[in-house]
This record gives structure tokens, C-alpha cells and sequence, in this order.
């Protein structure tokens, strides 16, 4: 296994707007990824790799989008 803290964010997301709309939840990173991790798993000549990431959502509401994430 190859677990990681994640010691800086992803530059945010850009919204492709004619309009150059830049909503709060993109500006203010209402999604933070905390750690990760990867798990190869190897048998018969064949690789499998399952990915893992843990992150914080601050969007609102908390109780609808805990529902989603």
C-alpha cells in the first residue's frame, strides 16, 4: 500500500463561462483533500490498482451534500 498526506491543494476549477461567472465554492476550495492512499493488488499477471482519497466538504448544506460525498 502507498498512502500520502496531501500538503497542498489543486489549483481550483476553471468554469468555462461566457459570462466569466466565478461562484464562492470554487474561489474559497469548499472541497479539501486531506490524505490518499493505493492498494496494487498483483495475481495472475494482471495489476489492479484501487485509489483511495479522503477530503473535507464544506459545501451547504452539510446534511445534503454528506448524503452525496
Amino acid at each position: 500500500m502507498l498512502a500520502f498526506e496531501v500538503s497542498a491543494q489543486p489549483p481550483v476549477m476553471r468554469e468555462l463561462s461566457p459570462s466569466k461567472v466565478t461562484p464562492p465554492h470554487i474561489l474559497r476550495n469548499y472541497m479539501r483533500s486531506r490524505r490518499g492512499q493505493f492498494r496494487p493488488a498483483l495475481s495472475d499477471r494482471r495489476t489492479l490498482l484501487e485509489g483511495t482519497t479522503w477530503y473535507q466538504n464544506y459545501f451547504w448544506p452539510q446534511a445534503y451534500w454528506r448524503a452525496w460525498s
